[in-house]
């Protein structure tokens, strides 16, 4: 069966969403499907890093997804769905939904920890002035194509926010791919923190600054490095007289092993739909400090997660993590298999062909 996969073309050769399709298409390729990237050349930006992909414009793109003769699925890229909406697109496309559009505009405390944190610009200030029937008139771009195709979820949450903000119907949920052996279990002496930093509008300085307290507390002489946003780093020592060290961009097989190395990661990241540090880190066998974000679904209860929200909590769990406590490897094998349970890439392509294979259904309700 072959499966053709439409990929917006990303600003960064690093982005999450290259992951992704690379891993998809692992799987696919291993349950004997034949997967087919055409990535949009539609904006300025990196190619697909991982191997050779067909470019097209949008319009031969938007023309393929009225009459497609193969399965094609996508991603609610922002830009993407404005292309579909102008184009009024009401074909058999299916649309996996990693983003959601609106955050900020009907959560507070998003908009409040952004404010708190790094001032915000103005444009933030002013979100939340705007009523919500407004809001929803400029998301339209976002929720009537989805309302026109089949929609999946990436998470639990994402099909919530979707089907009680949007009236976007959900078929089902299912989860990112990740290919483990990215990630391996690192087996020799593990030292330090590793902290990831995403952008002003996802990240928690004063969260981040509490945690690295707590870690004081159990190791006074622990060490940080970082990886992601470089100016967040720079201001967040700036301003709380930190020294964490930057790595610098890592390819993934490198972000692998910095894990491996680490012995416990800070992400302290409070928007999001499926954050994918946590499940990398702790593939890897490294605990993770962090927000309580919708990998739980897959993730499942265990003492390798600590709330960054609650420092005595990140104190606890930290004595554990750091005094060799046999039982924390047993719960890491646990949680791994746990993880690749949902997220083998060859479990997500085989789900992936079950809602495929119900694509001559009539499309959603509302659909018009």
């Amino acid at each position: 069966m072959r499966v053709t996969l439409i990929l917006p073309r990303q600003r960064s050769r690093y982005s999450d969403l290259y992951n992704v399709y690379n891993d998809l298409c692992l799987g696919l390729s291993r349950i004997g499907a034949r997967p087919e990237i055409l990535q949009l050349d539609d904006r300025e930006g990196e190619d697909f890093p991982y191997f050779p992909v067909r470019r097209v414009g949008v319009r031969e793109a938007l023309d393929m997804m009225r009459s497609p003769d193969a399965p094609l699925v996508t991603v609610d890229d922002y830009p993407l769905m404005g292309y579909l909406y102008r184009a009024r697109m009401a074909g058999p496309i299916t649309v996996w939904a990693q983003y959601f559009y609106g955050h900020k505009f009907f959560l507070a405390r998003y908009r409040d920890l952004w404010r708190r944190n790094f001032g915000a610009p103005l444009r933030a200030r002013a979100l939340g002035h705007v009523p919500q029937s407004l809001w929803s008139r400029i998301a339209r771009f976002y929720w009537e194509p989805l309302r026109r195709s089949r929609v999946l979820a990436q998470s639990l949450w994402t099909a919530l926010l979707l089907g009680r903000v949007y009236d976007v119907p959900v078929l089902g949920v299912l989860y990112t791919p990740i290919e483990p052996s990215y990630y391996p279990r690192g087996r020799g002496e593990r030292r330090g923190a590793l902290v990831f930093l995403g952008g002003e509008e996802d990240t928690d300085l004063f969260a981040l600054s509490r945690a690295m307290r707590a870690l004081r507390s159990v190791d006074p002489g622990i060490e940080f490095d970082y990886f992601g946003d470089e100016g967040v780093g720079e201001e967040f020592n700036r301003r709380f007289g930190e020294d964490m060290r930057y790595l610098g961009k890592l390819e993934r097989a490198d972000l692998g092993r910095e894990y491996s190395r680490h012995a416990v990661t800070i992400a302290p990241i409070y928007n999001g739909n499926f954050e994918m540090v946590p499940v990398q880190s702790l593939l890897a066998g490294a605990p993770v400090i962090t927000y309580m974000q919708p990998f739980m679904e897959v993730v499942g209860r265990t003492p390798l997660v600590a709330n960054v929200e609650d420092v005595g909590a990140v104190e606890m769990a930290a004595r554990r993590w750091l005094s060799g406590d046999p039982a924390m490897g047993r719960e890491v094998e646990a949680v791994r298999g746990r993880i690749l349970g949902e997220m083998d890439p060859a479990v997500v392509a085989s789900r992936l062909l079950e809602f495929l294979s119900g694509e001559d259904r009539a499309p959603p309700a509302g659909s018009g």
